[in-house]
């Protein structure tokens, strides 16, 4: 049950499945929100008194494929989680927001059901683009331990065998850098 095959002789360990479910969930806040409306469109539109003024039976199963995908896809990924497999579910979550605008918002224009969506897109690019600079400072200040290695290097040329072994955040490998 753990990665790559390594820990306890069961299938889930759930602990692992419910920190990893959270994380999902917390991480990123446009999958939470999308993946919120999503459910709540597919709800809602059974209420008899919706599904008389939204009628539109071929989005709602097309939503509900998507539902049901990127429900699997977030719990597939629970299991041994990597954020970066979560890529399909995060598209998927963007057609769905679309299909409950355009489901639910049937008697608007399509140009105003466009605008609406735009002006969604722009604010989740905003909140991602938040993020990235947040991601960049974190990386310059990894790349910290890899740039003094470097130096070091620079600095004491020598002809004998030189290895080495950083721990700095990041080295895929204490081995990395053997020059």
């Amino acid at each position: 049950s753990g990665k790559y095959g390594g820990g306890p002789e069961n299938i889930i360990d759930k602990n692992s499945f419910l920190q990893a479910l959270i994380y999902t969930f917390t991480f990123e806040p446009f999958f939470t929100f999308s993946f919120i409306i999503i459910i709540l469109g597919c709800i809602l539109y059974q209420m008899p008194f919706i599904k008389k003024k939204f009628r539109n039976e071929r989005y709602y199963k097309v939503l509900l494929g998507v539902l049901i995908a990127i429900t699997l896809q977030v719990i597939i990924v629970a299991k041994q989680f990597t954020f970066h497999y979560l890529t399909p579910a995060l598209l998927l979550s963007i057609v769905g927001l679309y299909l409950v605008i355009s489901i639910f918002a049937l008697n608007l224009s399509a140009i105003k059901r466009n605008i609406i969506f735009a002006v969604l897109c722009i604010s989740v690019l905003y909140i991602d683009y938040s993020k990235i600079l947040d991601y960049h400072k974190m990386n310059i200040d990894r790349k910290e331990g890899y740039y003094k290695s470097y130096n070091f290097i620079q600095q004491n040329p020598t002809t004998d065998a030189l290895i080495i072994i950083p721990r700095y955040y990041g080295c895929p490998y204490q081995e990395f850098s053997l020059y």
